[in-house]
């Protein structure tokens, strides 16, 4: 991508350095990639210790993939696993975790029915299990899904975030989802 290029993809880049600390203060997201994204992708350049062209091009796309960026057309085909779509096989011992074991690992949530008009199965958490064990995570490559969080910003449980994390990091390395 390069100074007049317009679209969805320039958009998509624009969020991903927006998250990554480099603001668009005048025009912000707009999929224009103007004089604004060309000097925004040129810190991301520098933060990453490559040349500032100010273009999206290969090497910085490649970085930016590492930090979890994918363009939806961007993912190559994958001909070095032709054939082994069942690979991993699925294991045939895999069994749910019980609620204690999920209480063991993250922590007992109490909770009381609350219904609410629209919403007959709602609850409320009656002890301090999301002030305790929930907190924001920002995946940048969650923010250029169709309805995901425009922030890349989720709730998660904060004994599970490094994994949640790296899973999307080693997606986005692999290139094993294309956004929509």
């Amino acid at each position: 991508m390069q100074l007049g290029d317009r679209g969805r993809d320039v958009l998509l880049w624009q969020k991903f350095l927006i998250a990554h600390g480099h603001p668009l203060p005048l025009h912000g997201p707009d999929g224009g990639y103007g004089a604004e994204t060309a000097n925004a992708t040129r810190g991301y350049q520098q933060t990453q210790g490559l040349q500032q062209t100010g273009n999206a091009d290969g090497p910085t796309l490649a970085a930016a993939r590492t930090d979890g960026f994918v363009l939806p057309k961007s993912a190559p085909i994958d001909t070095a696993h032709a054939g082994m779509e069942k690979w991993p096989p699925v294991p045939t011992d895999l069994s749910a975790p019980s609620v204690d074991d999920q209480q063991e690992r993250f922590g007992p949530l109490k909770w009381v029915a609350a219904p609410e008009p629209g919403n007959p199965e709602a609850i409320r958490i009656t002890n301090n299990f999301e002030a305790d064990k929930i907190r924001l995570v920002t995946v940048p490559a969650i923010a250029g899904l169709l309805d995901g969080p425009k922030d890349g910003k989720v709730e998660w449980n904060k004994l599970a975030e490094a994994q949640f994390v790296g899973l999307w990091r080693a997606w986005g390395k692999r290139a094993c989802w294309i956004a929509p």
